[in-house]
């Protein structure tokens, strides 16, 4: 899963996509670029095919780190957020077959979104409530909201400390 930070009109931002409707799993959903990592490969190395596999590019990324590494029920798998940041927004070339768009998420916006409601999911006789975060009009929810949660609270964890002259 790559979670990218891209450095565009001053300001940090983080694409997200769209999934495709037509996807058996998370169809129309928002989603960090991501997927199934292929035989000996690292979270970093399959992070990076998967951006050029979805999104059509491969900008020179300086990964960062890692989120925790999280279960996802609906996919059955281990997802490890990779983090990392590239000096602009690319121009992305979607796949059709996996992303009906790109959305991005301005940095600032994540770091000051008031919290939200919880999303009400339907699946048949199954209702349970999800985080939720808004992207561009939609909602962000499931393990993509985990991950940005994650990720906001590093982030004003870190600004805190600057803020107050600590070593973060």
């Amino acid at each position: 899963m790559a979670i990218l930070f891209c450095w565009s009109d001053g300001a940090w931002q983080l694409p997200l996509t769209v999934r495709a409707a037509g996807l058996s799993r998370h169809g129309g959903q928002i989603s960090f670029p991501g997927g199934l990592i292929d035989g000996n490969e690292t979270p970093p190395a399959a992070a990076t095919r998967e951006l050029a596999e979805e999104l059509g590019v491969r900008p020179p990324v300086q990964w960062l780190g890692n989120l925790e590494p999280q279960f996802v029920f609906a996919s059955n798998a281990w997802v490890v957020p990779c983090v990392g940041a590239t000096a602009s927004l690319p121009p992305w070339h979607p796949s059709p077959s996996e992303v009906a768009r790109v959305v991005t998420l301005p940095l600032r916006e994540l770091l000051d979104q008031p919290p939200l409601p919880p999303l009400e999911i339907v699946r048949g006789p199954l209702r349970f409530a999800a985080p939720q975060l808004h992207v561009e009009g939609h909602s962000a929810w499931g393990a993509t909201a985990v991950m940005l949660g994650e990720l906001r609270g590093r982030l004003r964890r870190v600004e805190c400390e600057l803020a107050s002259g600590q070593q973060p």
